[in-house]
């Protein structure tokens, strides 16, 4: 269900409302006919021209009027006009006229319905309706017999009305042609079968399920009655199972409706490998494509989102090969592809393709009102999206007024969807009247019959529930969501069936989240007992969040479940913390602790993969060979847009299914800990906590801050008082130089984070677990009084006073359960970027044009340089340097070492973090021009094992911050590459002071201190020599260690066996000298 935080989109369903356009075939029997569509068919244009060119000239030599109507398909025909919608509409109609001018009533009948058709592949219904009004016109003045002529032109007048978005005539149209037919003896069972198709689909569109169920129904037993031939064997079946299919998402049965679209597709593509006629293989391209995009719908439906994204693409592309773009069916697409944008976060991209529909609707007049009301309604959506009120409330309008004039007042569920997220709108931006309108509407829909118990009926209430809530009128939607959930359907979560189980509680957690908060605001001083009645009732909310998550195979789809549903797992959150508060029970804050923690796991793994090779060491490796194939491949299968692709991507769509099958019963650990649900990985932190060491978790409850405090022994929740808590940290940022107002707000940080935990912190080893904003934030340099001089920080920061490290989650403190031991000590790369380097990189370009211009403004690194230089000989190692310093020989070097030091450049992209990325040397013999930049989404895919990674580059570890993501970040990548502990910077840090530091940092180790302790010390050594503006936090507070914290065991002692040699040679050398004297 849709929430007023969390934009969410239900994609539009297209349904067809007809099989072929019912033409006599009279013309077939022409000898030369024939021969033209299978030239055309073999794609021998050239020769297809000539004959038609000659077949018309004989054709008007002798007079054959009769005949030559029926070569305006060619005339008008999308191949022979060099694939240009354009020249053909152009030669046709003169064509036309040509046979108009002789008066012959037949002739002039046929020839306008041969444009027609011709008009509408074109992308122009609506020139086709006047076409067919001309026909008509004419067939009723014929000398045929008129009967047939005429049902046959009000059948596709009722299309064309259909295409228009005119409903109400369409289906008079419908029904005027089917009191034609139903006269006919013999009965004609293929216009019977495409009349009651037809009639469905407008049924669908008005709304009224009933009737289109009947008529659904019908169309299927006169299909039955049909002869055997390509068009009845194959396109008709696949015409109505795609409608079935429609049918079956709306009432709830997803599968059903998936197994329906596959089998739609496969009969189209079954009719398009036997028929010649480019007509109606132009048609069933039509349809095709249509159902591939009812089939990204009904992914949609179950929450894999990138999957309906990419199936709407490949329909989208596969129709611009020969359509033009403003025909309706590539128009719709784009809205589709909009639609599975705002479902992926893609909202510029989003943005982008419907400002080019908005001005195609100017162009083109063909497309349908239903679909112009749902462009205006996905335009509106995203100018709310981008906090554009004034316009969003002005497409709103026009959406509205044009469903209004179309339907008529008879809605179907994409634009009750519509007027939901406009009721949604209006709410919140203090438009009650509207909203209430909008809403009732939606009310008198939902107790219409064919709607009344079924899922349409829930999500319509849903609607009414979330506008009420919005309205402050609690008490309406409490009374809505209990009647909701008084009639939801009970499932056994340990025994799901299918997806349609999914589909069927696709609201029930939406309706529980406002339940609960109507409850909570209509009595806010509640008992203990009511509150635990209302968390057992958000705990099976989050349990079908878990049934949900069973069924979508794609990281990047829980990320985006996730999302939508954080606010039923804050609800969660906070109830947990009103019952501690009354209780004082700790089960309460581990609830509070696994809800968070498993929330920001899941956005982890929704971005990598897990890198716990222990763990993983049952797996045989040819499953996760299987597992590594099936996915790339999956991802891949449709990105080449071509008729196989499709084939491809639902073959290996049902193999990744069996494999999952496979794997849950045969590694069900594994399975568990990769695509299991969201909530169940179990959260043992306990027996990781150090001893003489505190946690110190800080999370959001219903935007509050707490800090939850963990020791061995204690657990405890802290409220904060947020105050402005994002400006303090800002200011740090502007104010880097100046020490009264960084210190002004060093304390109010001190004031609003750290001294309200002071009494429960009595361990010198700290650990912080950050949340949010407060990832940009070193604590050692918060300090407990006002400053006034940087070299105050000594006496009153919290350097100090505690020995500080972080983390990212509570599931990564895990200690190894056989501690890695590396051999070597120390490996370090540097590309120093000197003058001359840039230069020899110059002189290497043939081409100046293709100068990477940030390469040669990354400013010199001597301090990194000679740092790494000190350290290699420190630590017996190897280091590289200048050009030998690349990304190749970094990846094919950086790994089993105790220490990887990288002293380079790194740019860090907050918008998207997995394109934050490294700058190594360029290698000059390489025609990649990016050859030297190691990006983070890369670093995932190497075994970068090592007790340390040293990252001192600027901006290395800034955090990627997006709302829902976490800290996504070079640092990070590197944790799970391998590396158990990684020392990083927070933000741009001076280079002198930073290779100072670390080479501070360096001498403790060796020393034996723990990696924590040994950073603090260095920082206090370096305050102590340290002068001026270097003192100030920017120089020295920004590298901090995230991980692991123990000891690093140094071995640089000179081998026994190398003493050895040394003695024989000494005494070697004594015999000689001995000798000679």
């Amino acid at each position: 269900m849709k929430s007023h935080k969390s934009f969410s989109w239900y994609l539009s369903i297209i349904l067809f409302l007809n099989s072929f356009l019912v033409y006599s075939q009279e013309g077939d029997s022409l000898q030369g006919i024939p021969k033209i569509r299978q030239l055309i068919a073999n794609q021998q244009l050239n020769e297809a021209k000539n004959q038609l060119q000659s077949q018309v000239a004989t054709l008007k030599a002798q007079k054959n009027w009769d005949s030559l109507s029926r070569y305006v398909e060619f005339i008008g025909s999308y191949s022979l006009n060099n694939n240009n919608w354009e020249l053909a509409l152009q030669k046709a109609d003169h064509f036309v006229e040509e046979l108009v001018q002789l008066d012959r009533p037949d002739v002039t009948k046929y020839a306008y319905k041969e444009l027609a058709w011709i008009q509408d592949e074109a992308g122009r219904p609506d020139l086709s309706l006047l076409s067919l009004e001309k026909a008509l016109k004419a067939a009723k003045k014929g000398t045929a017999d008129k009967a047939p002529q005429i049902s046959d032109i009000i059948y596709n007048m009722g299309y064309y009305s259909s295409a228009k978005g005119d409903y109400t005539s369409a289906k008079n149209y419908y029904e005027e042609s089917l009191g034609y037919y139903q006269k006919a003896n013999p009965p004609d069972y293929v216009t019977f079968q495409q009349v009651y198709n037809a009639l469905g689909g407008v049924m669908w569109r008005k709304g009224q399920m009933d009737s289109c169920n009947y008529y659904f129904e019908k169309s299927l037993e006169a299909l039955k009655k049909t002869e055997s031939n390509p068009s009845n064997d194959y396109y008709r079946p696949g015409l109505v199972r795609m409608n079935m299919a429609v049918v079956s998402n709306l009432l709830g049965r997803n599968e059903e409706a998936i197994a329906y679209s596959e089998e739609a597709i496969q009969k189209f593509n079954q009719f398009m490998e036997v028929s010649v006629d480019e007509q109606r293989i132009n048609a069933a391209k039509t349809s095709k494509g249509m159902a591939i995009d009812n089939l990204g719908v009904f992914y949609n439906t179950i929450g894999e989102f990138q999957k309906a994204e990419q199936l709407v693409n490949y329909s989208y592309q596969q129709k611009l090969k020969d359509k033009s773009k403003n025909d309706p069916n590539v128009i719709i697409s784009k809205i589709l592809l909009t639609q599975a944008k705002f479902n992926t976060q893609d909202m510029k991209g989003a943005e982008k393709l419907m400002d080019e529909v908005l001005l195609q609707l100017e162009e083109s007049q063909g497309l349908d009102s239903y679909w112009r009301g749902s462009a205006f309604a996905a335009r509106a959506k995203i100018h709310d999206f981008f906090n554009e009120k004034e316009k969003a409330v002005q497409l709103y309008q026009k959406s509205e007024a044009t469903y209004y004039d179309a339907l008529e007042g008879k809605y179907n569920t994409d634009v009750i969807n519509n007027f939901q997220d406009m009721a949604l709108f209006y709410a919140k931006n203090n438009y009650p009247e509207k909203a209430l309108k909008i809403v009732k509407n939606i009310y008198k829909e939902s107790q219409r019959e064919g709607v009344y118990g079924t899922p349409l009926q829930l999500q319509y209430q849903m609607a009414l529930a979330e506008t009420y809530y919005l309205l402050k009128d609690y008490g309406e939607t409490q009374h809505i969501c209990k009647e909701i959930l008084d009639k939801s359907p009970t499932l056994n979560l340990n025994n799901v069936a299918s997806t349609d189980d999914v589909v069927k509680t696709l609201n029930i957690p939406r309706a529980i989240l406002l339940y609960v908060k109507s409850t909570l605001a209509q009595q806010p001083n509640t008992d203990k007992e009511l509150l635990k009645q209302l968390f057992e009732e958000v705990q099976k909310g989050l349990q079908l969040l878990e049934l949900r998550n069973t069924f979508i195979k794609n990281y990047q789809d829980t990320q985006s479940l996730i999302a939508q549903n954080a606010e039923l797992i804050d609800l969660a959150k906070e109830l947990n913390y009103k019952l501690y508060g009354i209780t004082e029970n700790d089960e309460y804050l581990d609830s509070i602790l696994h809800l968070h923690e498993s929330s920001i796991y899941n956005r982890i793994r929704a971005r990598l993969n897990l890198r716990d090779n222990i763990k993983f060491a049952k797996v045989p490796e040819a499953i996760l060979k299987e597992e590594s194939q099936l996915r790339k491949a999956l991802s891949y299968s449709l990105d080449s847009n071509d008729e196989k692709s499709l084939g491809k991507f639902l073959q290996l769509n049902h193999e990744w299914n069996d494999f999952l099958k496979k794997l849950q019963v045969q590694q069900p650990d594994y399975f568990q800990l990769r695509y299991a649900s969201l909530l169940s990985v179990p959260l043992q932190y306990t027996s990781n906590i150090a001893p003489e060491t505190t946690w110190v978790r800080y999370l959001t409850i219903s935007e509050k801050l707490y800090a939850i405090i963990l020791t061995k022994q204690h657990k405890r929740i802290v409220p904060l008082e947020q105050g402005k808590l994002k400006e303090h940290i800002s200011q740090l940022e502007k104010n880097r130089l100046h020490a009264s107002e960084q210190g002004a707000n060093l304390f109010e940080l001190y004031r609003i984070l750290w001294k309200p935990l002071q009494p429960f912190v009595n361990t010198k080893k700290v650990v912080v677990f950050p949340d949010g904003p407060l990832y940009n934030l070193s604590f050692e340099m918060l300090t407990k009084q006002p400053i006034n001089d940087f070299e105050d920080f000594q006496a009153h920061s919290l350097l100090k006073e505690h020995v500080f490290s972080y983390n990212f989650s509570l599931y990564l403190t895990g200690s190894q359960d056989q501690p890695r031991y590396f051999k070597e000590n120390y490996i370090g790369f540097a590309p120093a970027f000197s003058s001359e380097m840039k230069e020899r990189y110059q002189m290497a370009l043939a081409d100046s044009s293709n100068t990477d211009q940030t390469y040669l403004t990354l400013l010199p690194q001597p301090f990194s340089a000679h740092l790494i230089k000190k350290s290699e000989n420190t630590f017996k190692g190897k280091a590289f340097y200048n050009e030998g310093a690349s990304k190749q020989v970094f990846l094919n070097q950086a790994s089993e070492y105790k220490i990887i030091h990288i002293g380079t450049h790194a740019e860090s992209n907050n918008v998207s973090p997995e394109l934050s990325r490294l700058v190594f040397a360029k290698q000059v013999d390489s025609l990649d021009n990016q050859n030297n930049y190691l990006y983070t989404y890369e670093i995932y895919n190497y075994n970068i094992n090592a007790d340390l990674a040293v990252l001192t580059a600027c901006e290395t570890g800034k955090p990627g911050y997006q709302p829902g993501e976490g800290m996504i970040s070079l640092a990070h990548a590197f944790t799970y590459a391998g590396s158990e502990s990684i020392l990083t910077s927070l933000w741009e840090i001076d280079e002198k002071s930073s290779a100072e530091i670390v080479s501070l940092f360096y001498e403790n180790l060796q020393k034996g201190l723990s990696k924590d302790e040994a950073l603090q010390q260095a920082k206090i050594t370096y305050l102590a020599q340290a002068k001026g503006r270097s003192l100030a936090p920017q120089y020295w507070a920004g590298l901090v260690l995230m991980g692991d914290t123990a000891p690093i065991p140094i071995d640089t002692s000179v081998s026994f066996l190398w003493w050895i040699g040394i003695a024989i040679f000494l005494f070697l050398l004594w015999l000689l000298l001995r000798k000679k004297f």
